[in-house]
């Protein structure tokens, strides 16, 4: 196509990259079969077609009862094969990303 580089998503080392400065982030995730990305609406820039998109109206009235700019209803993003998938989503203006490892009843996770 004239006028228009075509891009594909590529899995990242080290799990997940956070592109970008203060003003703009990128953050690209590499998923497993069956691991959920969840983010709002809108902020997906691009992923592997090995990946679902879908939606998360579960505690919905919370979520638009906390005020500001909360999304009552949020994106969800789920590898489904074998090969895993890679979704990249942008961030909220002004909002830094960093990684934060979770234990709890023993399950990891990590959250951006």
């Amino acid at each position: 196509m004239e006028g228009f580089e075509i891009f594909r998503a590529e899995g990242v080392q080290g799990g997940f990259e956070v592109l970008g400065d203060d003003a703009a982030q990128l953050l690209t995730v590499n998923l497993v079969q069956g691991e959920t990305l969840t983010c709002e609406p809108g902020s997906m820039a691009f992923s592997s077609t090995t990946v679902k998109p879908g939606v998360d109206c579960g505690h919905c009235s919370q979520r638009a009862c906390l005020g500001g700019n909360n999304a009552c209803v949020l994106a969800t993003y789920t590898a489904e094969t074998a090969e895993g998938g890679v979704v990249s989503s942008t961030m909220t203006p002004s909002v830094e990303t960093f990684p934060l490892e979770l234990v709890a009843k023993g399950v990891t996770a990590s959250l951006t």
